[in-house]
């Protein structure tokens, strides 16, 4: 059952980082191979502002592709929404403690700096 509720949140990831690296490619492609003005002879008459405010001209088609990644931010944002809530609840994201191992830290014993003169750890008796 652990490993369907981990599949199930990597999914959710998956989908989140995937629109992420669509949206940025339509964005970084759209500013520098678009043209800055339109042109009509190639059908780049669509007033688009990618990029953090670069102005371009695009067809159609590419306008629709952009509203269209635009337009499902809302989808990407509930997919980590979703990974981050079931991770959380399904503890996914907490380190499994290995068998033996007695916590960060050992069994060790650790001494003060007055300790060492006396010879003694902080664990013992004064």
């Amino acid at each position: 059952m652990a490993i369907i509720r981990k599949t199930i949140v990597i999914l959710f990831l998956a989908g989140f980082v995937a629109w992420l690296l669509f949206f940025c490619w339509v964005h970084i492609s759209y500013s520098s191979d678009l043209p800055q003005a339109p042109d009509e002879k190639t059908g780049h008459i669509y007033r688009m502002v990618v990029n953090h405010g670069f102005v371009c001209y695009g067809t159609e088609q590419e306008l629709r592709i952009l509203k269209w990644a635009e337009n499902t931010q809302i989808i990407a944002g509930a997919f980590l929404l979703m990974a981050f809530i079931l991770g959380v609840r399904f503890d996914v994201f907490k380190k499994k403690a290995v068998e033996g191992n007695k916590g960060a830290l050992g069994d060790r014993k650790f001494t003060t700096p007055d300790s060492h003169k006396e010879g003694r750890s902080d664990t013992s008796e004064p």
